[in-house]
């Protein structure tokens, strides 16, 4: 068993975002295995939110989550896995799932959520190995229209598909093109994976799919599921702090109703 405690702060205030985001906030985790291969974490959160430095042109799609609110949650993460260690090379297949709430929110912060993950890495050629990954997930809002703040949406599907810009792979706000989210997603991932001369890097050739779509509670916003798919080259550096990634992706989009 493994008790954890964390208190963070992060800032952002991006170019190509037309306001600025602070949270600070702490959490709890708590964490067992149940088996050689099964296990969880739960998870106590509370953060502090605050969106501002809205430029004058931003939609009041996002001008309508504006100011400071408040999140108090508890979530919790079942895992299977057997994998032979955590690097990129390494075969096996891990399988995940994740629910949570908040039980206290300010500024429409209450919601339910819901994720499933799937990675799993097999040898292909020589040394090379090839890895499927497939991801999804639902938040809704507490409210009776299900509406949730901008600051609680997903802008991506687990990091794919590769090659687009921030929130590329779902909705957009009408005139001004900002991205604005959504409440659910689906990705999916295949990629040939070969190591190369030094220790921890390896290079790969991929397809990513992916959508963000859905947005109760916003009225004049084109929310269909919108399939945006990439192909290309990755070069991975697998280190001791993390792994760092460099992609070079051919992007297109499919309509799916």
């Amino acid at each position: 068993p493994e008790l954890t405690f964390a208190i963070y702060g992060k800032s952002a205030d991006w170019d190509f975002q037309s306001y600025a985001e602070k949270t600070q906030g702490f959490s709890v985790l708590y964490g067992a295995d149940l088996s050689s291969q099964l296990s969880f974490e739960t998870e106590l959160f509370f953060h502090r939110d605050e969106l501002d430095n809205l430029s004058s042109g931003v939609s009041p799609l996002i001008a309508a989550d504006a100011g400071r609110s408040d999140v108090l949650g508890a979530g919790i993460d079942l895992s299977w896995s057997n994998r032979s260690g955590s690097g990129l090379l390494d075969k096996g297949t891990k399988l995940s799932f994740g629910i949570a709430a908040t039980v206290s929110g300010t500024g429409n912060r209450g919601w339910h959520r819901f994720s499933a993950m799937l990675d799993s890495t097999h040898g292909f050629v020589g040394e090379s190995v090839v890895n499927f990954s497939l991801g999804t997930g639902v938040i809704r809002g507490q409210g009776s229209n299900g509406y949730v703040n901008i600051l609680d949406r997903a802008f991506s599907g687990d990091g794919a598909p590769r090659g687009f810009a921030w929130g590329g792979a779902g909705p957009v706000a009408p005139g001004t093109d900002e991205a604005l989210g959504g409440t659910r997603y689906l990705s999916g991932s295949v990629e040939v994976r070969t190591p190369l001369a030094r220790d921890g890097l390896s290079a790969g050739l991929f397809f990513d799919a992916g959508s963000v779509w859905d947005l109760p509670g916003v009225t004049g916003v084109d929310d269909d599921m919108y399939m945006r798919a990439s192909a290309g080259i990755a070069v991975h550096w697998q280190t001791r702090f993390g792994r760092l990634e460099a992609a070079y992706a051919a992007v297109s989009y499919t309509h799916l109703r």
